[in-house]
């Protein structure tokens, strides 16, 4: 009961992260969309001093596999901002930006296995920084340190009180 507990409880820290994991379809671990739709939906509830927006230092590198039936199978393995940094430029991947998801989006094949990723770097971060601050969430939460690169906090330092 989302409500009820936020008459209680100094905070609530709500993921926005994990829009698409393993078992679901290929995705965004965390498009604009889907952080903007988790504070709108949690501000419902709980008082924006009372909530905070945990955000994803990660990505999932999604690998679509052609099986010997014809079927495809989809598996995916999570990966920090500067490893997902290194792989596009290990194999010369071009991103495009993808103003509704707010983020980078590239894929790749090799080996009959195509390769798709949603970029999570400095301007998603700064997207959904902006989100942050325009529903005057009381701060922010990032899962999991170590993955990122220091530039991403310069970002989100911007949009902190």
């Amino acid at each position: 009961d989302l409500e009820e507990q936020g008459k209680i409880v100094d905070y609530v820290i709500i993921m926005g992260y994990d829009e698409h994991y393993v078992g679901s379809d290929a995705g965004s671990v965390a498009s604009l969309g889907f952080v903007a739709d988790a504070a709108k939906n949690t501000l419902a509830k709980v008082p924006a001093e009372r909530v905070i927006m945990a955000v994803p230092f990660y990505t999932r590198l999604w690998k679509e596999t052609k099986q010997k039936d014809g079927s495809v199978a989809l598996t995916s393995e999570t990966i920090g901002i500067a490893a997902a940094d290194a792989l596009l430029r290990e194999n010369k991947v071009s991103t495009t930006w993808q103003a509704d998801a707010g983020q980078f989006y590239g894929e790749y094949e090799q080996g009959g296995t195509r390769y798709r990723i949603w970029v999570e770097d400095e301007m998603s971060m700064e997207e959904k920084m902006k989100v942050i601050q325009s529903s005057e969430l009381a701060g922010v939460a990032a899962w999991r340190l170590g993955l990122e690169r220091r530039s991403v906090w310069e970002v989100m330092l911007k949009y902190l009180h």
